[in-house]
């Protein structure tokens, strides 16, 4: 019972949570949780949108008028150099519109087209930590799939020797909800 508790509070999922997903079902909260990350990448992908097309209408103008921007040295810049960067600014643009388009499609369709898939694994098939390269971000990996969502980093939170359930959405491989294997009984 108190590794469940201690799943429960490290993965940030309720018993209702667990009981939809043992259903095949996500339920409302967590459709909710999904829908608010994906509106915030949304969020991000506009700011990102508004940077590169103005930085785009300044290199553009720049261009028509003919206006030399000067580099430190007091030379100009080369108009090539100028030409490259309004590319690669406009080609970054497109990206975060495609972007945006599929984060508008998926945030539409996240409760009619998710799925809850089932994980059945032991711990040592199971990677639980945080990144080496100096983030606090932790990592998740069961059985070579790598779940997202995961917030908390928690040494205990598996136990040796304990077989888990883990329940993720099929498309963004989202962590939903885990259960030991004896947590029905």
């Amino acid at each position: 019972m108190k590794s469940k508790t201690l799943l429960e509070s490290t993965f940030e999922f309720t018993q209702v949570d667990l009981t939809a997903n043992r259903k095949n079902q996500i339920s409302e909260f967590q459709i909710s949780k999904m829908k608010r990350l994906q509106r915030m990448l949304l969020t991000l992908s506009f700011v990102l949108l508004f940077i590169f097309g103005y930085f785009s209408i300044l290199i553009f103008k720049w261009i028509i008028a003919e206006k030399s921007v000067l580099m430190k040295n007091g030379d100009p810049v080369p108009r090539e150099f100028l030409l490259g960067l309004e590319f690669f600014s406009v080609l970054i643009s497109l990206l975060v519109v495609y972007v945006i388009f599929k984060l508008f499609m998926s945030l539409e369709f996240i409760a009619k087209k998710e799925k809850v898939f089932t994980l059945k694994a032991s711990l040592n098939s199971i990677q639980y930590g945080v990144h080496q390269n100096g983030s606090s971000i932790p990592f998740l990996v069961v059985n070579g799939i790598s779940l997202k969502n995961i917030s908390k980093f928690n040494p205990n939170a598996f136990v040796p020797g304990q077989t888990y359930f883990f329940y993720y959405t099929s498309e963004n491989k989202f962590l939903l909800s885990i259960e030991t294997l004896n947590s029905e009984e």
